[in-house]
């Protein structure tokens, strides 16, 4: 009687054991779980950034041959950056008038994007915050018109 009493409390031991041996695990999977999600957002934010910039460089190449940003590749630009969220855009600083051969052009694009940050609170506790991120792009180039 005494060998099956000693092997029931020796199983439980290694229940015991086995469960301590799990809880790192579980810290690993949600660690992983977090910097997932954190390279996530950092990427989407990042792909929205250059999207604005390839936007930009189609319309300086426009502005390359007339000499200035007219006013339709205007509304069309501004089109552009709103279907891919930006907001309060603003073009001050950009050449909107005829200017000739050989002068300097430039396309300054200035506006706001809300993006969706993540962070942990409390041990299994994900808060979700709306951050702003504001976009200053400049290009310059010569005209060619």
């Amino acid at each position: 009687m005494k060998i099956k009493l000693f092997n029931r409390i020796k199983v439980k031991r290694e229940e015991a054991s086995s469960f301590v041996h799990f809880i790192p695990i579980v810290i690993t999977i949600l660690l992983a779980s977090f910097c997932v999600i954190a390279y996530i957002q950092y990427v989407s934010v990042f792909n929205v950034k250059d999207e604005v910039d390839m936007i930009a460089r189609r319309y300086i190449i426009k502005m390359e041959t007339t000499g200035y940003l007219q006013s339709e590749d205007c509304d069309e630009l501004v089109d552009e950056l709103k279907k891919i969220g930006i907001y309060d855009i603003d073009l001050s600083g950009t050449t909107m008038t005829e200017v000739s051969y050989g002068s300097e052009i430039q396309l300054v694009v200035s506006g706001k994007y809300d993006f969706s940050s993540y962070g942990i609170d409390s041990l299994l506790n994900f808060n979700e915050d709306t951050e702003v991120l504001n976009i200053n792009i400049t290009k310059a180039s010569t005209s060619q018109h």
